[in-house]
């Protein structure tokens, strides 16, 4: 920013974890949404005509707060759980409150079987930040997405709330109202430059899941899948850590998973879209959200429509949003 533009401005409105920094964007009729908000995080950095300012989404501030007091959850879908630990934890802290609602519904056993269970210890520090043990829940098999997305708190928009959207038990991508199309077979002066790029490095035959335990004792168990070994493939494994996992049978849940997520190369879509657009807005959708692209031309990803998932979004000032996507096996 130039820095005759704040000259007038408090700097305690640029002081870390105490302000932070909200864009909106205001579409073709003439509607103000936020888009990204948070807390800035560090003293700018100053020349003598600009500043830079470094600031986050309000996950961060998750980052940096610890459950402390014994919790227990039973019968709650892995979503509720997660809402759960914000709110209860937010409100045991001094001076804790942060203004994050939970945008997703609760689920119990009663009413849509989400009959999971989870146990939080206050001794186990090292591991109860908020935001690992919500990292956690996501990565399980099933588990939901999570996303923190600000909107507006009033109709004379002058302050803004987080909404905490989360996966479902049936759908674990978060909910939305509608799904987008992106057609990239034509002239579509919307979308620009499309591009596919495929990883292999997740693909092995076997993943180790190691627990808690030390030399000999080391809980442990895999999980393993021959079927793609042919045309030469050569035999791949790796192994993933869990050091407060006991259980074999959840140690080998969790290798389960990540073989699941390992048996195929992942394919990431990535194109231009502009802000401004009548049919996909900017603040229509967000990261975590799914849409329908169609393209061809591909040797990676056959000609066809495909729901795929937005796991990136970026953007300056050139009304283009930039757009990565992956394929969604939830559709």
């Amino acid at each position: 920013m130039k820095k005759q533009d704040l000259a007038s401005i408090p700097a305690s409105w640029w002081k870390p974890w105490q302000a932070g920094i909200l864009f909106t964007y205001t579409d073709p009729w003439g509607d103000e949404k936020p888009v990204v908000a948070g807390p800035i995080t560090g003293w700018p950095t100053e020349t003598k005509t600009e500043f830079t300012l470094d600031w986050a989404g309000i996950r961060k501030i998750l980052e940096r707060r610890i459950i402390t007091t014994n919790k227990e959850y039973k019968g709650i879908s892995l979503g509720t759980i997660a809402w759960r630990i914000v709110e209860e934890t937010c409100e045991e802290k001094p001076n804790g409150g942060l203004p994050i609602v939970h945008a997703s519904p609760d689920q119990t056993v009663s009413d849509d079987k989400a009959d999971h269970q989870r146990t939080y210890e206050a001794w186990n520090l090292s591991n109860n930040g908020i935001d690992k043990r919500l990292t956690e829940i996501s990565e399980v098999i099933n588990g939901p997405d999570i996303m923190f997305a600000p909107r507006w708190a009033n109709d004379e928009h002058t302050a803004i709330e987080w909404g905490m959207f989360h996966g479902t038990e049936a759908r674990p991508p978060i909910i939305q109202t509608w799904t987008p199309d992106f057609d990239l077979t034509g002239p579509n002066p919307a979308i620009t430059d499309p591009s596919i790029t495929s990883d292999a490095s997740a693909l092995v035959h076997r993943v180790w899941a190691t627990g808690s335990g030390e030399g000999d004792d080391v809980a442990r168990a895999y999980a393993e899948d021959l079927t793609t070994l042919k045309d030469w493939v050569p035999y791949m494994e790796k192994v993933v850590t869990d050091s407060e996992q006991a259980d074999t049978a959840k140690l080998g849940a969790k290798a389960s998973g990540e073989l699941e997520n390992s048996k195929h190369m992942i394919d990431q879509l990535s194109f231009s879209v502009r802000a401004d657009s009548k049919k996909y807005p900017l603040g229509s959708y967000m990261v975590g959200h799914t849409g329908n692209v169609t393209l061809d031309g591909f040797f990676s990803i056959p000609d066809g429509t495909y729901p795929m998932r937005i796991i990136k979004a970026s953007g300056g000032l050139d009304e283009k949003v930039s757009l990565e996507f992956q394929q969604d096996a939830w559709d």
